[in-house]
């Protein structure tokens, strides 16, 4: 009812016939529905039923417009929350990278303690390996955690000996009682039990039908460990005279 009649009294003023004297105008600046220091007729109070909404306040995250400048939740709101890039997905923020929001943006978080947000592996959670023969490779049972590299560290952790840099998985086996490439077998071992280790030049030590001597068949498989498969003398094969007759019968006459 208030609103109504200073709406009313407002649009009488408007026509300009009449002349609203300094009672008059304190009558309509009373005419305040939900008491607040704004009035709905001058924009300043986006609802007359709640006197904590209008122009003047300050705006919090609750899904309202309490300032009413037209804008919901900004981020100058009070209780707003700063947040931090996520680039690499880990669930750590790039400190670097903040934004202010009352709701969390998506690629955001609300940790700050990357190091490095462009690579999942690294946090301060990370988990770094001694390398101490600087083969890349680190030793399991000596680590740190934290998520800048220290320096004689590395991410990985599958070295067997740290202290001979041609000792680790990425080596090639040699015959020298050594485990170099760190497979619990160094090579003078013959697991399949065919009478021939690795360093023997057996060339798959887990089938015993492949060592070298041993028959080659027509299988797409080394089996005597020549480096060749399926020469012209593997059992099976056919002989040449068979193989053009065959070949010449294969052929249709033009």
């Amino acid at each position: 009812m208030r609103t109504l009649l200073t709406l009313t009294a407002l649009s009488f003023l408007a026509s300009g016939c009449y002349k609203l004297n300094d009672d008059d105008w304190q009558t309509i600046v009373d005419r305040d529905g939900d008491g607040d220091p704004s009035l709905q007729y001058d924009g300043g109070d986006c609802d007359d039923d709640d006197k904590t909404i209008h122009s003047g306040v300050t705006e919090i995250c609750d899904g309202i417009d309490n300032d009413c400048d037209g804008e919901t939740d900004e981020a100058d709101a009070s209780d707003a929350s700063t947040w931090y890039a996520d680039t690499d997905g880990d669930g750590y923020g790039d400190p670097d990278a903040p934004t202010v929001a009352c709701d969390q943006p998506s690629g955001y978080v609300v940790d700050d303690t990357d190091c490095d947000d462009s690579d999942a592996l690294i946090h301060p959670e990370t988990w770094w390996y001694a390398d101490a023969d600087s083969d890349g490779y680190g030793k399991p049972d000596d680590a740190q955690q934290q998520c800048e590299q220290p320096s004689g560290y590395v991410l990985d952790d599958t070295d067997c000996d740290d202290t001979a840099n041609d000792v680790n998985p990425g080596e090639d086996e040699q015959c020298d009682e050594i485990d170099h490439d760190c497979d619990d077998d160094n090579g003078m071992l013959d697991v399949d039990g065919d009478g021939w280790a690795v360093c023997e030049g057996d060339c798959d030590d887990d089938n015993q039908d492949i060592f070298p001597g041993a028959d080659e068949y027509c299988n797409e498989v080394d089996d005597d460990c020549d480096e060749q498969i399926d020469e012209d003398d593997s059992r099976g094969a056919r002989s040449g005279s068979t193989m053009l007759r065959f070949q010449a019968l294969s052929t249709p006459s033009l």
